[in-house]
């Protein structure tokens, strides 16, 4: 059996899972190395005693980024973010009206250092409104749709290479 022992050293709870005992299942237990897991169920815990399970409520903290651009929807879908060394990289649909009325698609870039606080640059590769001057990275009917961006991990990707992307119906 997984033994678990949990020690507390100020607000930290700190679970410790000891090796030479058959985890969930009779199989041995999952080496966890240095990663960070998250106990969310009894998955990696064989037995616990003196603790359990406690849902934490959610706490609004605000708006952490606001949509409040004109090339921007006042329903943003889509959102992806993306941890790239030590930027947060958002991606998210928008969306305008073009002259003559025709609602235009869009996907949008913002970038942060610590998840919290966002900055949209103004990026100057897609007119909407008449101006260059936004934060839109592509314009295309149907590649906004499900527009879904990633890192390329592959270490032969080239470096200018490894953002990539799928979107589509």
């Amino acid at each position: 059996m997984l033994k678990v022992q949990l020690k507390t050293t100020g607000s930290l709870l700190a679970v410790v899972l000891f090796g030479g005992f058959k985890g969930p299942g009779g199989k041995q237990p999952i080496a966890l190395g240095d990663r960070r897991e998250i106990f969310a169920d009894r998955y990696l815990i064989g037995e616990m005693k003196g603790a359990r399970f406690v849902m934490h409520a959610p706490r609004d903290e605000g708006p952490v980024m606001r949509f409040d651009q004109p090339w921007e929807s006042d329903a943003p879908a889509y959102i992806t973010i993306l941890k790239d060394g030590d930027t947060y990289r958002a991606y998210y649909r928008g969306g305008h009206i073009r002259a003559g009325g025709k609602k235009e698609d869009n996907t949008c870039y913002a970038e942060s250092k610590d998840g919290i606080n966002w900055q949209k640059p103004s990026l100057g590769l897609v007119e909407a409104n008449g101006s260059k001057a936004n934060n839109i990275i592509l314009e295309e009917a149907p590649f906004t749709h499900n527009f879904s961006p990633f890192i390329d991990k592959n270490p032969k990707a080239r470096p200018e290479e490894k953002f990539k992307a799928f979107g589509g119906h």
